[in-house]
C-alpha cells in the first residue's frame, strides 16, 4: 500500500500554466497588450477607443478560456487513465 501511494505522489500531473497550450499563452501575451492599451484610453479618455479595446479583450478572455478548458480535459482524462493503470498494476 505504502508503494501506491509513492506512486501517485510521484506521478501527479497537477494542472499549471506551465501546461498551457503555446496557442493560449500567445493569446495571454495579446490580452496583457490589449489590456494596457484600454487602460491609457481611459486615462486619455477616449471612451470609444476603451470601449473597443474592452470588447476586444473579453473576445481574447473568452478564447483563451476555452483552450485552457481544453487543454485541461485533456491533462484530467490522461491522469485518470494513468492512475487507473497504476493501480491495476498493484492490484
Amino acid at each position: 500500500m505504502d508503494d501506491w501511494a509513492h506512486d501517485e505522489d510521484l506521478c501527479d500531473l497537477s494542472y499549471t500554466e506551465t501546461n498551457l497550450p503555446d496557442e493560449a499563452r500567445e493569446l495571454e501575451k495579446e490580452l496583457r497588450q490589449i489590456t494596457k492599451e484600454k487602460n491609457e484610453a481611459v486615462c486619455a479618455e477616449d471612451f470609444e477607443k476603451a470601449g473597443e479595446l474592452r470588447d476586444q479583450e473579453m473576445d481574447l478572455k473568452t478564447q483563451s478560456s476555452t483552450l485552457v478548458d481544453k487543454n485541461k480535459e485533456m491533462s484530467i482524462s490522461i491522469t485518470n487513465e494513468f492512475y487507473t493503470h497504476i493501480y491495476t498494476c498493484y492490484n
